[in-house]
């Protein structure tokens, strides 16, 4: 159920102040660092005098920029790239400003290092309160499936056999939707992934490790999670799978997920097309 108009104003105007107190303690930390936190009284001065035209340009970046537009809890790197054009964006102007006004405009000429100083605390203060927004609802929600599944009956460990776009859409489906399904880990065959942590869990080792990590972790089920998988891949998977006497099953490829056709959540057993190559 969508939420109303009215409070999807006031979370909007409520993340607008936090901004505003951001970028307003920001604007006092550039001049503290720029003298060492001993601002004389002159520049004092010049801060009271900038800091609401500074802060204002910078909201409106932010506002123009469509950052009011992101959903907090799904903040990613493409987002990013929106914060540091925004720091760029605020910064240029007063950087002109600085350079251009003569020496009588004393209390508008903005030294250059507070500028810079500035724009990065900034930027990066208003994208750090969104990652850490969105650190708090995922750890909630975590929170609150282990709660569920610690009502629920016992879940199924498994092992996802393949750690890229498809094993992370795979393992955020599992993760979000409860269910009797418990990832406990990744096998991938790329030896630079080896011991990297994707979602919180551990790529563990390669596929040929299944038969030994399964007997360590009690996994009685690998699910293969490849974007783009071939006949002669998930036959071997397959192979070592039968030798350990581990069931094996398939998501569908990465394309159909995105595309609509099929959810993550059918996973299915191999089929002979799968083996055969379709």
């Amino acid at each position: 159920m969508s939420r109303p108009f009215w409070m999807r104003h006031l979370r909007r105007e409520f993340h607008q102040v936090l901004d505003l107190l951001v970028l307003t303690a920001s604007f006092g930390v550039a001049y503290l660092l720029r003298f060492d936190f001993e601002v004389p009284a002159d520049y004092q001065h010049r801060a009271l005098i900038q800091a609401p035209v500074v802060v204002l340009l910078q909201l409106l970046i932010l506002h123009f920029s469509g950052v009011y537009q992101f959903v907090w809890r799904y903040v990613g790197m493409s987002e990013v790239r929106t914060f540091v054009r925004g720091g760029l964006y605020s910064a240029t102007p007063l950087l002109l400003l600085r350079l251009g006004l003569p020496d009588s405009y004393t209390s508008w000429r903005i030294p250059m290092s507070i500028i810079l100083i500035d724009s990065f605390c900034a930027f990066a203060g208003v994208l750090g309160l969104r990652v850490f927004r969105r650190s708090i609802h995922e750890r909630f929600e975590r929170r609150r499936h282990a709660g569920d599944r610690g009502r629920s009956r016992e879940r199924t460990p498994v092992l996802l056999a393949g750690a890229g776009s498809a094993g992370v859409v795979a393992v955020k489906e599992l993760i979000g939707r409860g269910g009797d399904l418990e990832p406990v880990g990744f096998v991938d065959d790329d030896p630079e992934k080896r011991g990297t942590v994707i979602q919180g869990l551990k790529v563990l080792g390669t596929t040929d490790d299944i038969p030994r990590l399964a007997g360590e972790l009690d996994v009685e089920q690998v699910i293969i999670t490849i974007a783009a998988t071939n006949s002669d891949t998930v036959r071997r998977i397959v192979e070592i799978c039968e030798r350990g006497g581990i069931e094996v099953r398939i998501i569908p490829g990465l394309y159909e997920i995105l595309s609509g056709h099929v959810s993550v959540s059918r996973i299915r057993d191999i089929q002979i097309e799968d083996l055969l190559g379709r």
